[in-house]
């Protein structure tokens, strides 16, 4: 595994690690980077590609929340049910389970700290109280089937290349704070590459545009900094 050294924050207890998704036969995939609470610009990005809730899927790579004017309405929403998106937990909604299911709801907890844009969630907590068991549940890694073969999604940086190796993660702490945070590998420019996962998805770490380190595809463009990006899910 390549875990980054740095990465010293024990993760909030993972319910579930890998959600699998059958080939999309009727729709269109897509996969948006961090959102951060901008709910105009998702508005706007699915007008722009027509998006059909009745046949095409959204995959997020996490980060709904902070730093945006919006991120409790993006909460919300994502927890619905009434829209085909399916959210992955980013490192920002790890600190808001660490936050809110544990009740540490002082100002100085890191998530509250204007670092990480959390602070709005002091005057929110009777409301991400209910949302936060669902939260938990939404998984760290997707494997979406595509016509030619699986892709994966993942907050940060897989820590294996491997679909077999997937299942290594279930009882590793480290490699778990690694699939949530971990930018050694973006700011290295090391590419990723495997023989059965034909394209991996990650945000996380923001930048100019859309960057591809070998099938690592990076899609946070910075949504809080009118950079939000909507992409096709692809193999290619």
């Amino acid at each position: 595994m390549l875990l980054d050294p740095k990465c010293n924050w024990q993760p909030f207890p993972v319910t579930t690690l890998v959600a699998y998704h059958l080939l999309n036969r009727h729709g269109r995939d897509y996969v948006m980077g961090d959102l951060h609470g901008q709910w105009q610009a998702l508005q706007r990005a699915l007008g722009d590609v027509a998006f059909d809730p009745a046949r095409d899927r959204l995959f997020s790579v996490g980060d709904l929340a902070d730093r945006g004017p919006d991120s409790l309405r993006c909460l919300q929403w994502a927890c619905s049910g009434e829209f085909p998106i399916y959210p992955l937990r980013g490192n920002h909604e790890d600190l808001l389970l660490d936050a809110v299911i544990n009740h540490r709801h002082d100002p100085g907890h890191f998530w509250y700290q204007p670092v990480n844009g959390g602070e709005w969630g002091l005057a929110c907590r009777h409301a991400l109280e209910q949302l936060a068991p669902q939260i938990a549940r939404w998984p760290l890694i997707r494997v979406v089937a595509t016509s030619a073969g699986p892709v994966a999604i993942v907050h940060a940086d897989l820590p294996v290349t491997e679909l077999a190796e997937l299942a290594k993660i279930a009882d590793d702490p480290l490699a778990q704070t690694h699939c949530l945070w971990s930018r050694r590998r973006v700011k290295a420019g090391l590419p990723w590459h495997s023989t059965t996962i034909l394209r991996l998805y990650a945000g996380h770490t923001t930048l100019p545009a859309i960057t591809d380190l070998g099938q690592l595809r990076l899609v946070d463009t910075g949504a809080h900094q009118s950079g939000f990006a909507l992409v096709p899910l692809s193999a290619e």
